[in-house]
C-alpha cells in the first residue's frame, strides 16, 4: 500500500504490485489524481482529514459508483494532535454513515 500523490505515483503503484491506493486527505477533491486511481480498479483507502461531509460523500460515491473496494480512514490534521483533538467519536459517525464500507 501507497499513497498517491500525483498521476506518475499511481503508475508506480501499479507497476510496483501494490494491492491498495490511499488517498491523502489533502487529495480528497483532486479529481483528475481520483480517476487515474479509479482506472486502476485496486482497492482504494482514503483519509478525510479536513474534508467536509459533502467532500467525503463524492468521493465515497465516486469509488462505489465504479465498484471499487473502499475503506474511509478517520484522521486529524493536527499533527502532533493532543489526545482531545482526535474526535475518535467520528469513527462510530463515519461507520453509521457508510456501513457498506470498511
Amino acid at each position: 500500500m501507497a499513497t498517491a500523490f500525483d498521476e506518475t505515483s499511481v503508475d508506480w503503484c501499479v507497476s510496483m504490485g501494490l494491492s491498495v491506493i490511499k488517498v491523502a486527505s489533502s487529495d480528497i477533491n483532486d479529481w483528475f489524481l481520483l480517476q487515474k486511481i479509479a482506472s486502476t480498479k485496486l482497492p482504494v483507502i482514503i483519509s478525510t482529514g479536513g474534508a467536509n461531509d459533502k467532500q467525503i460523500d463524492d468521493v465515497v460515491k465516486f469509488f462505489t459508483n465504479r465498484n471499487i473496494p473502499l475503506a474511509v480512514n478517520h484522521c486529524v490534521s493536527k499533527y502532533p494532535s493532543e489526545d482531545h483533538e482526535l474526535e475518535l467519536d467520528q469513527i462510530d459517525y463515519l461507520k453509521s454513515k457508510y456501513p457498506g464500507l470498511v
